[in-house]
């Protein structure tokens, strides 16, 4: 295996869990926002 496919796999793996938790925070603060404005 070549080290930049090796460097490539964790880092897609971070990406990931980058994208869940920009997901969870975005969809927190709509929950937040949607709780004051009601």
């Amino acid at each position: 295996m070549s080290p930049l496919i090796q460097i490539g796999i964790p880092s897609k793996r971070i990406i990931i869990a980058w994208h869940a938790m920009g997901s969870a925070v975005i969809f927190m603060s709509c929950q937040s926002v949607r709780g004051r404005v009601q």
